[in-house]
This record gives C-alpha cells, sequence and structure tokens, in this order.
C-alpha cells in the first residue's frame, strides 16, 4: 500500500510540474533580429554565419550571444546580448514567496530572457580612413 501511495503521489507530481513555476510554460530559445547597416555584409551570430544583410535567428535564452557583422573589405560591426529575468520568471519568485513549490521555475529555461530582441549592427561607412590617433598639438617654443 505505501508504494501504491508513493507512486501515485510521485505522478502527480510529474504530472502537473509544469503548472509548479510559469517558466516551464516558455520555450527555450527567443528570436532575435540582426540587420547590419551595410546590406551585403556577411551577419554571424556566435561565430556562425547566418546569412547576408539581416535576418532572423532563434537563439537560447539562458546564455549571452555575440553578434558581427563584416564585409569583404574589412569593415566590421559587433555587439553582445545579455539575459536578463523574464517577466514570468520575476512572477514565479513572487508566487514563490507564498508557495515554495513555485520556485521551481527557477530550473526552467523561461526563467531567463535575451536583453534585445533585434540588433543593430553599424559598419563604418566604406571610405572612411582608418582610426589612427591624433598627433599632440606641437608645443610652443620659450
Amino acid at each position: 500500500m505505501h508504494v501504491r501511495v508513493v507512486r501515485v503521489v510521485a505522478s502527480l507530481i510529474v504530472l502537473t510540474l509544469p503548472l509548479h513555476g510559469c517558466s516551464f510554460l516558455v520555450g527555450s530559445t527567443q528570436a532575435v533580429s540582426v540587420a547590419a547597416s551595410d546590406p551585403v555584409a556577411e551577419i554571424l551570430v556566435d561565430g556562425k554565419s547566418i546569412g547576408v544583410g539581416a535576418g532572423t535567428v532563434e537563439l537560447r535564452r539562458d546564455r549571452s550571444h555575440a553578434f558581427m557583422a563584416r564585409t569583404a573589405d574589412g569593415r566590421s560591426a559587433t555587439a553582445t546580448v545579455g539575459t536578463t529575468i523574464s517577466g514570468v520568471g520575476i512572477f514565479d519568485i513572487v508566487a514563490g514567496c507564498f508557495d515554495l513549490v513555485n520556485l521551481l521555475g527557477i530550473m526552467a529555461p523561461g526563467f531567463r530572457m535575451l536583453e534585445a530582441e533585434g540588433v543593430s549592427l553599424s559598419l563604418p561607412p566604406a571610405n572612411s580612413p582608418p582610426d589612427t590617433p591624433e598627433a599632440p598639438p606641437p608645443r610652443a617654443r620659450d
């Protein structure tokens, strides 16, 4: 009899796990759109090419991601998008103050979200000279 009760309780916990913390109801990826100021620039996300000019990519919401746009003539632009606690994650924390089971949502992928849903990469103009430090002004002679 005792084994049967344990099985029933374990089954109920497993079946209702998604209800214990709303973060379990959110997917593990998030769509992010990326656009470069130069329409022929290759776009890379975490070192992998996703296309030219602009694109949308599904990214894991529980880690930071690096973005890069580069052209054949050597111009490039970079950006990084980090993570933060999602609104659903905040709800799980607040609900966890009243029902500790809701704190299980902290372990779910939906607890976090990416800081931006869109990334714009601004490349320098095609004919701009390379950045060089300015020479100091001449000193006046006494």
